[in-house]
């Protein structure tokens, strides 16, 4: 029972007396911040008139809200598939509608921005009824304090509204962005560390509003060999101010002063007290705080160091904005996403990383070569059209081969077909097959092949006449009819010397004819596409003998 107890009590690991909960060191609302050294008192909000410290929470805010945050599956061993499909209200909270008033980026912004200042953003989850999250709200970190659930024995959340009604809310329900802690609980704004920089920074834009304010120039003293009554001094130091105090259009006016009066400059310029080395300095020391480069915040005090806008970009990215996004993403994986590590979220940051147009082609060309991405993802992302479907296609080198195969020797590869010669290419002697094998045979056999020979390729010539002529001419009803004539014709000259059937003659012109037609209509057609539009526009009854009349005459058109 004793043993029970004890284990009991060391569930409630977040007791009351822990000094993580009671000792609570977060600007509460209504507090007057931290007197700095200079004597400026220092909170969020007065810390955001001296113009580093606004940058920088503008910056690391922005810049970590900004990129979309994808919802990845584990599927296997070293390979992950995104999965925003799988939780569409969890992907549209944290990319697209955080709730019904307030867009994703600009709650992520906000939730970051408070813990830069306060030191804890507090973004409330809503849940629906079967405890799935469905939206997101940001709380002001100055009206919440951290609490002890004695049910659960974990942090929870005290928030007191605009109403003045307090409520706890539940640590699971709250995205919880953390600044630098001393207790590892909960986070403790960086301003506080940095209190006497920025105050030092405030102290100098009051001296030199100030300055410019009241900037009678020169300014000193006015010494007078006689003794005057206090009536009278009062009187000149009102006349003095009247006309060269009052800010910056009162400088450098023309002095005058009565008989025996003489001034003496007693104040030294901004330039001598190094006024704006001072404020670089500030800057500085701010930026170093929040880890952010002087140049990210307008301060171009020293050169870059970088080679290029993507070197200086991923500088950014590793020291200024990775600690906020992992943390970010952790927040979300155990609040919004089912436990056991299948799915997280990651941060798209690509378009910060990205090269400029040559660093990119050539990384595209080597992505491409390896199977590495598909040629339309590369149109995508540079914002083009698709390319066609062989655009979805991965790609790689053929001359590749693994280690393991190198030196041993390459599979045979297959040998085309040797290439039958045409009837028409065909220039030999008469075989002994011809005629009877006499002398005589073997002359007439010469000659009868001399003119089959001649007579097909004038039928070639022919046809391409007409194919120009019908381009030409677009085809048209009378250019077929122009083809029919011209095939009995052609029918009457060649049809003893090839005995070929008349029909047989006429559907091959018309053909020509029509195959004219489709080649100037289709110019883009493939080879099929060509070949399935010439035998539907040829007449049924002809097909098979212009088949049997091109194969003849060694015609393959």
């Amino acid at each position: 029972m004793i043993l029970g107890m004890l284990a009991a009590d060391n569930r409630r690991w977040l007791r009351q007396s822990n000094p993580a909960i009671w000792d609570w060191n977060g600007w509460g609302y209504g507090s007057t911040g931290k007197m700095s050294s200079s004597g400026e008192r220092i909170s969020p909000k007065t810390a955001k008139a001296f113009s580093a410290v606004y940058a920088c929470i503008d910056i690391i805010s922005t810049d970590t809200s900004v990129y979309p945050v994808d919802i990845i599956e584990n599927v296997g061993p070293e390979k992950t598939v995104k999965a925003n499909d799988q939780f569409p209200d969890i992907h549209r909270m944290l990319n697209g509608s955080a709730n019904n008033a307030v867009l994703a980026m600009n709650l992520r912004k906000f939730v970051m921005a408070q813990m830069l200042g306060y030191g804890n953003g507090i973004g409330e989850i809503q849940r629906d009824g079967f405890a799935n999250p469905i939206m997101l709200h940001g709380l002001e970190s100055d009206r919440i304090r951290p609490a002890y659930d004695e049910t659960t024995g974990e942090l929870a959340w005290d928030y007191t509204g605009h109403d003045n009604i307090t409520r706890r809310i539940s640590g699971m329900d709250v995205i919880h962005f953390m600044g630098p802690s001393d207790n590892g609980v909960t986070g403790t704004s960086v301003l506080r560390y940095a209190a006497d920089a920025v105050g030092s920074g405030l102290a100098q834009q009051r001296y030199t509003g100030s300055f410019y304010r009241n900037g009678a120039s020169p300014a000193g003293t006015i010494k007078y060999g006689q003794k005057i009554s206090k009536e009278a001094a009062e009187e000149i130091v009102r006349d003095w101010d009247a006309i060269h105090a009052g800010g910056a259009g009162a400088m450098n006016k023309t002095a005058f002063l009565p008989h025996g009066m003489e001034w003496t400059a007693t104040a030294i310029s901004p330039k001598d007290a190094e006024l704006i080395d001072s404020k670089k300095f500030s800057v500085e020391e701010v930026c170093r705080f929040y880890r952010v480069h002087p140049d990210k915040v307008q301060s171009h005090g020293q050169a870059k160091g970088w080679a290029t806008t993507e070197a200086y970009n991923r500088n950014h990215l590793i020291e200024t904005l990775m600690p906020w996004l992992e943390r970010a993403e952790a927040e979300y994986n155990r609040k919004l996403l089912p436990p056991g590590g299948k799915y997280y979220t990651q941060h798209n940051y690509d378009r910060l990383l990205e090269p400029d147009a040559v660093q990119r082609a050539e990384r595209y060309t080597k992505l491409i070569s390896v199977g590495g991405i598909k040629p339309n993802e590369v149109r995508e992302r540079e914002g083009l059209n698709p390319g066609g479907p062989e655009g979805d296609k991965l790609y790689i080198m053929s001359n590749l081969v693994p280690i393991e195969e190198v030196g041993k020797p390459a599979d045979p590869q297959p040998q085309p077909p040797a290439i039958q010669p045409q009837p028409d290419d065909d220039d030999g002697e008469p075989t002994p097959d011809d005629g009877d094998g006499s002398e005589e045979a073997r002359y007439d056999a010469l000659v009868s092949r001399m003119v089959e020979k001649s007579a097909r390729r004038l039928l070639r010539i022919e046809g391409d006449r007409m194919r120009s002529l019908c381009a030409k001419n677009k085809t048209g009803d009378d250019m077929l009819s122009f083809a029919r004539k011209h095939a009995v014709l052609m029918a009457r000259e060649f049809a003893d010397v090839l005995d070929v059937a008349e029909t047989a003659f006429a559907a091959w012109c018309l053909g020509t004819a029509v195959s004219a037609a489709v080649e100037y209509d289709s110019k883009r057609s493939s080879a099929q596409d060509m070949a399935t539009k010439r035998e539907s526009a040829l007449p049924a009854q002809w097909a098979k003998q212009l088949v049997a009349l091109a194969s003849a005459i060694g015609d393959g058109k």
